[in-house]
């Protein structure tokens, strides 16, 4: 069944499964929103498209990107990518709100930020909608070439609506 999970049930369910085992020791200042996710989930795969970084390894990716590339704004943070190489972003401008998360793909090869597509969610509802694709695409769901069956693919855009509004119309991939 495709649905909509709360971000505390998939937080958890992450939990179980890599429970950071040493404390995270922070040396880059960060919205409470991702750090408190990064104090008790390591790095995971919720499907395909939605690979967690853990705080070390985020560290280092945006370590590399805001010394090798200009464009790549400060107020920036990649938490996520996927298997192809784009990447999910936290822009936190505004420390004292909850993060915004931004999608980045990679065929563009330019990161100024009006290459970053504004998902117009945030960091808890990222994973909500990690989780809810993930449940997707399983093999009931697919057809012969493995796109989502029809009645799927409509479930699947109803639910993407009830976590933000236009969610399924920005989503970047094919549903």
């Amino acid at each position: 069944m495709i649905e909509t999970r709360k971000f505390d049930v998939i937080l958890n369910d992450l939990c179980d499964l890599c429970r950071i085992k040493k404390q995270v020791k922070f040396d880059v200042l960060l919205p409470n929103d991702i750090s408190q996710i990064y104090k008790h989930v390591g790095e995971i795969c919720i499907g395909d498209d939605f690979k967690f970084l853990s705080y070390g390894d985020a560290k280092k990716t945006n370590n590399i990107l805001h010394r090798d590339f200009h464009e790549f704004e400060d107020h920036f943070w990649v938490f996520a990518e996927n298997r192809s190489g784009d990447l999910w972003l936290l822009s936190f401008k505004n420390m004292s709100t909850d993060s915004r998360v931004y999608f980045y793909d990679h065929d563009i090869e330019d990161y100024s930020s009006n290459n970053m597509l504004d998902m117009n969610i945030s960091i808890e509802q990222w994973f909500v909608l990690a989780d809810l694709v993930s449940q997707a695409y399983q093999d009931d769901y697919l057809d012969a070439a493995f796109r989502l069956k029809e009645p799927f693919r409509e479930k699947l855009q109803l639910e993407m609506e009830k976590i933000s509004s236009g969610l399924s119309e920005i989503y970047p991939f094919e549903i």
